[in-house]
């Protein structure tokens, strides 16, 4: 008699289950999602295998051209990028102050495309200011900066635990606004490095920890500590001191005494000071273990991937949720955007702040929309010959030169 398994439980979805870096994000799989379209094809007036074909059509056209993207930004950041571990045909020169603005400006394309904002020196400056939350103290350095560019993505809330400043004894729930996303892009003064990190679910008190340039400092329970040691030092070899005085001893027993003390109070001193420090090197790397998604070049494919994912299922949604127009019983034209949205929350629960202008550029750009059909867009038979046929050199997803 065999034993079957039985089937997973789906995990129920609570806040901390996933995180979504902002309304316009939709939080699906891309494979999830066009097997659900499929499904239910029969709504909009299509076949099941019909919008599968057109699905894996789409998805080659999308890996053919974010996958030529992504070469070549891989190519430019190649010589830039820290974690290198391949060695040039020729030797490199120093690059220029153009070649990092170019590489700059690819950077803030593919930023771009993934939804990101800059934040201006302003916002940096009020974030720096916010920070040096009392469980950590850091100093940053700015003349060790060539420059620092930070961009985010989806901004929101979390809540943390923190002790009461008057009943230490007890904690108390408070709320800390985050950066979904974090994207740093620095280069350190006499480095040719250009250093990339991403992280999630950072606190806006907190983004100065993250910085290349920033040194963990002593904070005031830190300094209390080491003044309470030394003081416990000074006060034995006082009281020392004193025995001798009074008892009239010779005066080298007085400056042996002394000595020892004073070194004392230094080793202490500096002893606590190493160990203060390594302790707060130690929070930031634990605070920050489970926020860092990616370090130079994986952060670049992890943001090529999240655009990648992004186009195909705006593109999908759009094209497929076009042909319900025509099975439709009244005559109130549809609203695009209302449709994905509204299939959205129906299918997924989930509310999503669709680009629907974004969404229809790309479908003008693939040669899927036309104004001949009232759904305005080709059939799907055509549909699908037409991404067949497309060639690699047509990029009309993802450029690589910015604004050309």
């Amino acid at each position: 008699m065999s034993k079957t398994t039985p089937p997973l439980a789906m995990p129920e979805s609570t806040d901390e289950s996933w995180s979504r870096p902002d309304d316009r994000f939709i939080p699906v799989r891309a494979c999830d999602l066009a097997h659900r379209l499929a499904t239910d094809a029969g709504l909009f007036g299509l076949e099941s295998d019909s919008v599968h074909e057109f699905a894996a059509a789409l998805e080659e056209v999308i890996d053919r051209e974010t996958g030529t993207f992504e070469r070549r930004l891989a190519d430019a950041y190649a010589r830039f990028n820290p974690d290198r571990d391949t060695q040039p045909i020729v030797a490199d020169e120093p690059a220029t102050a153009d070649e990092y603005e170019l590489l700059c400006t690819q950077l803030a394309y593919l930023l771009d495309k993934a939804n990101y904002e800059e934040l201006s020196d302003v916002e940096i400056a009020q974030a720096v200011l916010r920070a040096g939350s009392r469980n950590l103290s850091v100093r940053v350095d700015p003349t060790r900066v060539e420059f620092l560019r930070l961009w985010v993505r989806g901004r929101g809330e979390t809540t943390k635990l923190e002790r009461c400043r008057w009943k230490p004894w007890q904690k108390q729930k408070i709320n800390v606004p985050v950066f979904k996303r974090l994207m740093v892009v620095a280069r350190l003064k006499d480095e040719p490095y250009v250093r990339l990190k991403l992280f999630k679910e950072i606190p806006e008190a907190e983004v100065e920890a993250l910085l290349p340039h920033a040194e963990v400092t002593m904070s005031l329970w830190d300094r209390i500590k080491l003044l309470s040691t030394g003081a416990g030092t000074l006060g034995v070899t006082l009281s020392k001191v004193l025995k001798i005085a009074i008892g009239f001893a010779a005066l080298w027993k007085l400056a042996w005494i002394l000595l020892i003390g004073v070194a004392t109070l230094g080793v202490r001193s500096a002893l606590g000071y190493r160990n203060a420090r390594m302790n707060r090197d130690w929070q930031r790397t634990r605070h920050l273990y489970f926020q860092n998604m990616g370090n130079n070049a994986s952060a670049l494919q992890l943001l090529v991937a999240t655009v990648k994912q992004e186009e195909f299922k705006e593109v999908l949604l759009v094209y497929v949720l076009r042909h319900a127009s025509d099975t439709r019983n009244d005559s109130r034209p549809p609203n695009p955007r209302e449709q994905v949205e509204q299939y959205l929350r129906e299918q997924f629960d989930v509310e999503v702040d669709f680009d629907i202008n974004d969404a229809e550029s790309k479908l003008t750009n693939l040669g899927l929309a036309t104004e001949v059909h009232p759904a305005g867009v080709l059939p799907i038979d055509e549909a699908i010959e037409v991404l067949r046929q497309s060639t690699s050199g047509q990029n009309r997803i993802i450029e690589w030169q910015p604004g050309l």
